[in-house]
């Protein structure tokens, strides 16, 4: 079953054309992931499927029911999360206070202490550090606090942009385990990511998007042994 369908999707900032028919499907309970350079409309796709951009044509569905024509908070609350580049931190506020505004939607925050303890498990060096700045903590761990604050509204859609930008080898690695683990309870995951190596390791299934048009796609797997793929991204 298809969790998201984008179905010819035309979107522009006003004149300037970005994306182009685009037309990908999500299946329930999969990682499925979108690959591209700096520019190539990966983000603005993010931004049209969490209603922060409209498209000026095409339709996007969520579990049957057509989603383009509603609000951010009103997807929100279908259980769509989104973690944007960069994380998008409160600096000045708490790890704990981060986390609980990703409770903040009244629908999510009679349930934000079960939130949290799911969360402490997930990551514990947040619980650890609960009552730290977000703004003292390292880049990985910053990261990681973003990824628990997307999941504080308890989502079966989770929309990942550039989870390891910034990040050491070794921290990227740890958070897309963490990726891992949220498939292998069952929720799915949309994985935008300019670290294709990684990216296609774990994925079901993969987009390759260029100048604003799917250009390539196919199973993961098979995407990492793909000469074009090889070639323009992995400099083989």
């Amino acid at each position: 079953m298809a969790t998201l369908e984008v179905k010819g999707v035309n979107v522009s900032y006003g004149k300037m054309q970005v994306l182009w028919d685009v037309n990908l499907s999500i299946t329930e309970g999969s990682i499925v992931a979108l690959l591209g350079a700096n520019g190539a409309g990966k983000s603005t796709l993010l931004n049209t499927i969490t209603g922060l951009l409209k498209p000026t044509s095409g339709e996007i569905a969520f579990n049957g029911e057509r989603i383009d024509n509603l609000s951010s908070d009103k997807i929100i609350e279908k259980g769509i999360s989104y973690l944007p580049e960069g994380g998008r931190l409160y600096p000045d506020m708490t790890i704990k206070e981060n986390l609980e505004m990703g409770a903040y939607h009244r629908k999510f925050w009679s349930s934000r202490k079960e939130g949290l303890d799911r969360m402490y498990k997930l990551f514990p060096i947040l619980e650890e550090r609960k009552k730290q700045l977000a703004k003292t903590m390292s880049g990985g761990e910053r990261q990681m606090l973003a990824m628990g604050r997307a999941l504080m509204s308890n989502p079966t859609l989770c929309l990942f942009d550039e989870l390891s930008y910034g990040l050491s080898p070794v921290m990227a690695q740890a958070v897309f385990q963490v990726v891992k683990q949220l498939h292998s309870e069952g929720i799915t995951v949309f994985l935008v990511e300019q670290n294709v190596h990684q990216t296609l390791e774990i994925a079901d299934y993969a987009y390759v998007i260029e100048n604003g048009r799917i250009v390539k796609e196919g199973e993961g797997h098979t995407l990492l042994e793909d000469d074009y793929i090889r070639q323009a991204y992995l400099g083989m």
